[in-house]
């Protein structure tokens, strides 16, 4: 004797659902399986994945508090940024930098003491950077470290100052005047150039 199933309760619901949710149920063995692999393997990858606020390059130490704004450095050394190739003259050369991601967000760069220098276009394009201020001990500003960076407007250069490399604070900066310190041996061509 066969039965009949009362399935008046399902009167509103698609046989093209009820499918679907038949496959479901019959694949669920494989959908643990794979989560119970992969689950583990993703939640372990970004327990490793980078910060990318804070980290360290060439024994420079760098951390970006994003409260404020502020990308601070410290350590010693020279504050590098690996050039990149392919620039054309109108644009300038773009550094990259592990900070480089954040140019849109940062509104102002403190410098510890410590570091003595900056390299080619390690801030360029930083549209949004307002302030700089820089330690007692840095004696080199490179080549467009500074360009493009359309809101600098405060800035006080160190006494200990020798170097201002070519086109450092060029295209864009609104620095209204800028005091050169005494024992600068050296500014490069069009380094405010406006």
């Amino acid at each position: 004797m066969e039965t009949k199933r009362d399935l008046s309760f399902l009167s509103g619901v698609s046989w093209e659902l009820l499918e679907k949710f038949k496959t479901l149920i019959f694949h669920r063995k494989r959908y643990l399986v794979f989560l119970m692999f992969f689950l583990p393997v993703c939640l372990h990858a970004f327990e490793h994945f980078p910060d990318t606020t804070a980290g360290s390059w060439e024994g420079v130490v760098w951390r970006f508090d994003e409260a404020d704004g502020t990308l601070s450095f410290s350590g010693t050394g020279v504050i590098g940024s690996a050039f990149l190739e392919g620039w054309s003259q109108e644009e300038g050369p773009w550094g990259y930098s592990p900070w480089s991601h954040l140019l849109s967000n940062v509104k102002r760069i403190v410098i510890g003491v410590g570091i003595t220098g900056i390299t080619s276009g390690a801030f360029a394009g930083f549209y949004n950077l307002e302030e700089v201020v820089l330690p007692s001990t840095m004696h080199n500003i490179g080549y467009y470290a500074f360009a493009r960076c359309e809101s600098l407007d405060r800035i006080q250069l160190p006494t200990s100052l020798s170097y201002i490399e070519e086109r450092a604070f060029a295209h864009g900066t609104t620095l209204d005047s800028v005091k050169i310190p005494s024992r600068v041996q050296s500014i490069g061509i069009a380094a405010f150039y406006a």
